[in-house]
């Protein structure tokens, strides 16, 4: 159940009242314009389990999974993404995502879709697909933001959570589409639905979708996410689970969108990114599982101009803190609307009447 945090109802503005305008001269060359699709790893895998293995961890904090070698020579990942390992040639880990606001599912979700934070709708900045919705659309008849793998609901928190046009006009809210079955999918994706959701998100950056939004679950309570605290009935999750279930459906699904969009040509027009919200603690609770963290986990990017088999960042021996290039969640909103061919210059008008960039750091300079 959400914890009451002072949220007022979204009101949406007018045309008349942010309309969106770029500012010159522009710093920095913009790319030619591609689609982006976010793999949103609602709850928040461990780094030690999935992109960050660190076998000589103190034993308190040491992960079950081993280390397995990648395509990319002295780059390792967990043993529960074989597919993945196979392919890393094509794929880069930022290891060192970390900010100082509370490890809140809510706060990750808005730093990586807005970029930055708000304890209101009526504040909130937009999804950096209502802006590409705004300032350059699809092709008429094709939607330009699409969320796939339901409507986020009950994260623990009532605040925001990035998915939505913040203040620009309700016309560029999110377009929610039904799932496929995963019986309509090819059988390489794998029969889940996150599986359904990469093929269906491969289709649609194809017909023209700008921005594709994969939420890989819709809420984190008494089910089956990567919010690994193991305490309770109604947050179970625990090691085994990553191992059994969640490591096997995203190794499949991911591996076969990568295979799918390179077969198709549309990789290199298509930056993909999965993240979790929030990153875990470098120890086990007593429980077996591992808590909220923000000061380090880790991300994988791949297509759009990235330069694949690249691990940008270093942490310390736990991953619990950066060593090296610590990344801000914004700096991964900044990339994505480099592949969507959209300056970072670019004005947006804030609730406070303000007129200020649409972001305000720059894209991860190490991917390119």
């Amino acid at each position: 159940m959400r914890v009451s945090m002072n949220r007022r109802e979204f009101v949406a503005s007018s045309a008349s009242s942010v309309g969106l305008a770029i500012a010159g001269p522009m710093g920095n060359m913009i790319p030619k314009k591609g689609s982006v699709i976010q793999i949103l790893m609602t709850g928040g895998p461990g780094t030690q389990e999935t992109w960050d293995p660190k076998p000589e961890a103190p034993i308190e904090g040491r992960s079950p999974f081993k280390p397995i070698a990648t395509r990319v020579p002295g780059v390792y990942v967990s043993e529960l993404f074989p597919r993945i390992a196979d392919r890393m040639d094509k794929i880069s880990i930022i290891r060192t995502l970390s900010h100082s606001s509370p490890p809140l599912h809510e706060v990750g979700l808005q730093l990586l879709q807005t970029g930055d934070t708000s304890r209101d709708e009526s504040t909130a900045l937009p999804h950096f697909g209502a802006v590409a919705s705004a300032i350059d659309p699809a092709p008429s008849g094709v939607p330009s933001w699409v969320i796939l793998g339901g409507t986020l609901g009950d994260t623990g928190v009532d605040l925001p959570q990035g998915q939505t046009s913040g203040n620009l006009m309700a016309s560029h809210h999110p377009n929610h589409l039904a799932a496929l079955s995963p019986h309509e999918i090819p059988v390489s994706y794998g029969d889940t639905s996150f599986g359904a959701s990469c093929y269906q998100a491969a289709r649609l950056v194809e017909q023209g979708v700008r921005v594709v939004t994969i939420n890989m679950f819709t809420e984190v309570f008494e089910r089956c996410t990567w919010d690994m605290h193991a305490c309770s009935k109604k947050l179970f999750v625990s090691p085994k689970d990553y191992r059994e279930t969640l490591g096997p459906m995203f190794d499949r699904g991911f591996s076969a969108l990568i295979d799918d969009l390179s077969r198709s040509g549309q990789l290199s027009q298509t930056l993909v990114m999965a993240a979790g919200e929030v990153g875990r603690t470098p120890s086990f609770n007593r429980h077996g599982g591992r808590d909220h963290w923000s000061r380090c986990w880790s991300m994988l990017m791949t297509g759009g101009g990235i330069q694949g088999g690249t691990v940008v960042g270093a942490s310390d021996h736990q991953a619990g803190e950066p060593v090296d290039r610590p990344v801000h969640p914004s700096e991964v909103v900044a990339t994505a609307y480099r592949a969507l061919g959209i300056s970072g210059a670019t004005m947006l008008p804030r609730a406070d009447g303000s007129i200020l960039p649409i972001i305000n750091t720059r894209p991860i300079a190490e991917l390119t």
